[in-house]
C-alpha cells in the first residue's frame, strides 16, 4: 500500500486538529472578556467553522484513499491476478506483514495451479506462465511413467526442432542426470547446435538452460527443462523449484 499517503493526510489532520483547538481556546478565552469586540469573536467562530471543514474534508479523503489502497491490496491477492513474477521478485522483508503478504501471494499462486487437475494442462500452463513473465523462449515438460520406467514428455512451448522431444530413463544425458540426482541443472553455456528459437524476427539461440526436478516423496515425479535468452538468477531460480515441487503431487502416477 501507498503509506506515504496515509501519512501525509495524518499529519495535515493532526495540524488542523492542533490549530482548532488554538482557535476553541482562544474563542472561550475572549468570550471570557465583556469588552471583547463581537467582530473578534464572530471571526474566531468562523475560522472554527472552517477548519472543522477542512478536518471532515481531510478525514473523507484520507478514508477513500485508504479504502481505494485496500481494494487495491485484496485484489491484487486474488489467486487469478497473482503473478510468478510477483511471488519470485521478492525484496529484503523489513516487517512481519510484508512477509505475510508475500507468504500470501504464494499461497494464492499455487491455489491458481492446483484448480488445474490435468497433468498435461498444468504444465502447459506453468511454460506458457514463465514465457509471458520472464525470458523464458523455450521449454519441455517431461512426466515420470512407471510402466515404461521412463520420463515422457507431456508440454513444451515454443519446440523447434528436426525431432520430436524423446522419452529418457534416470541417469540418461542432462535431464536424466537430474532426475537422478533430484538438483537443479543450471547451465550458462550452451554448445553452439543447441535447439533454435524460431519466430517471425529469424532464428535466435538460447544463452541459458535450465532443468528443474520435481520431487514427490524423495521421488522425481518431472522434470522441466527451460531455455533462456537472459540469465536467471539464483533467488528467482530457487523460488521456481519451491513452486513447481509445491505441485508435485498433480505428476505422481
Amino acid at each position: 500500500m501507498d503509506m506515504e499517503k496515509i501519512r501525509k493526510y495524518r499529519r495535515h489532520l493532526s495540524q488542523l486538529i492542533l490549530l482548532s483547538f488554538v482557535v476553541t481556546a482562544t474563542s472561550l478565552i475572549l468570550s471570557r472578556f465583556p469588552q471583547t469586540e463581537y467582530s473578534y469573536l464572530f471571526s474566531a467562530h468562523i475560522l472554527q467553522g472552517l477548519i472543522i471543514l477542512l478536518i471532515y474534508y481531510k478525514v473523507r479523503r484520507m478514508h477513500a484513499e485508504i479504502k481505494e489502497q485496500h481494494a487495491s491490496y485484496t485484489d491484487s491477492l486474488k489467486p487469478e491476478n497473482v503473478t510468478i513474477e510477483q511471488v519470485i521478485n521478492q525484496q529484503e522483508r523489513s516487517s512481519e506483514a510484508q512477509t505475510q503478504e508475500h507468504e500470501d501471494r504464494f499461497n494464492h499462486l499455487i491455489e491458481q495451479f492446483n484448480k488445474i487437475e490435468s497433468p498435461e494442462y498444468l504444465a502447459k500452463s506453468f511454460l506458457s506462465r514463465m514465457a509471458k513473465e520472464f525470458s523464458i523462449v523455450q521449454g519441455l515438460f517431461y512426466q515420470y511413467n512407471p510402466n515404461s520406467d521412463s520420463f515422457h514428455p507431456i508440454a513444451d512451448y515454443a519446440f523447434y526442432g528436426q525431432e520430436t522431444p524423446q522419452p529418457f530413463r534416470l541417469g540418461e544425458g542432462l535431464n536424466g542426470q537430474v532426475a537422478r540426482d533430484r538438483k537443479t541443472l543450471y547451465l550458462s553455456e550452451l554448445p553452439k547446435d543447441y535447439r533454435q528459437v524460431i519466430s517471425g524476427l529469424g532464428k535466435r539461440e538460447p544463452k541459458y538452460l535450465t532443468i528443474i526436478p520435481i520431487v514427490f516423496n524423495e521421488k522425481t515425479v518431472a522434470v522441466v527443462e527451460m531455455a533462456l535468452f537472459s540469465n536467471l538468477d539464483t533467488n528467482p531460480l530457487m523460488m521456481l523449484e519451491k513452486i513447481l515441487n509445491n505441485l508435485s503431487n498433480h505428476f505422481e502416477k
